[in-house]
């Protein structure tokens, strides 16, 4: 465990180690309450004794990123501060409703995870509940949030969407409705959890789910909770159709 001690800036504030920042400090360009957080090893992820942070901006200025070290296992020998395996790492920095940081946790190895945003709920997540799928705002835990799109479980141009929290485990639909679930290695449950990526139905900016063994059918809310139906109205297309963060 390890305690995040660098300051980044995010829409006025600043977050750091400490006392307030001075005017003229590196840090800040004026005094700001400081906010302590705390990085943690994750067992799910593999990931472990992330520390040494610093913070940065993205290449394309709109995402304020982590940069750290950690290591993929958990046991070692020796002088643990002279581990020569630690590597160095980098995730987005999210932010709360009250403008403090969601660091979330230290993402597993391979495809960086995505958050999905409702494109007419905008302040709404696709995250998992008790293993159902919804959106919701202030999502907590973040990780709940996160999914990583990668190359579908049946192949042929589809993706799959991975828990971040959960390894293994993936969105799917079941009787139409989008559960997350492990992984058991049939053909009917890769069929279930692999979805064609398309332009977003209500804006092409956005992406939307096409079932790929039901086509024609999108993965859309309904109430709040995600489900795989047929899209004919603009609202459909508008419940069918999400930001990827």
């Amino acid at each position: 465990m390890a305690e995040f001690t660098n300051c980044v800036r995010n829409h006025g504030q600043r977050i750091g180690r400490g006392g307030s920042h001075a005017p003229d400090s590196p840090c800040g360009q004026a005094p700001q309450p400081p906010a302590r957080v705390r990085a943690r090893s994750s067992a799910a992820t593999s990931q472990y004794g992330p520390g040494h942070n610093s913070f940065t901006v993205s290449e394309d200025g709109k995402s304020d990123i982590l940069v750290y070290h950690d290591r993929s296992y958990k046991d070692i020998s020796g002088d643990p501060l002279n581990d020569p395996n630690r590597r160095t790492r980098v995730q987005k920095v999210y932010w709360k409703a009250d403008g403090t940081p969601d660091f979330g946790i230290p993402v597993a190895d391979g495809v960086t995870p995505q958050r999905l945003s409702s494109y007419n709920f905008a302040d709404r997540f696709v995250r998992h509940w008790d293993f159902r799928a919804r959106i919701e705002a202030n999502v907590s835990p973040l990780a709940d949030s996160q999914f990583r799109v990668v190359t579908g479980l049946t192949g042929s141009g589809t993706v799959s969407l991975e828990s971040a929290n959960f390894p293994g485990y993936y969105l799917r639909h079941k009787n139409f409705e989008v559960w997350l679930e492990k992984n058991d290695g049939s053909a009917r449950f890769a069929a279930d959890a692999s979805f064609l990526r398309r332009a977003g139905l209500a804006d092409p900016a956005g992406v939307s789910y096409e079932s790929y063994n039901y086509p024609g059918r999108y993965v859309r809310h309904w109430e709040y909770l995600l489900n795989v139906q047929a899209v004919s109205t603009a609202t459909d297309r508008a419940d069918a159709t999400f930001y990827a963060q």
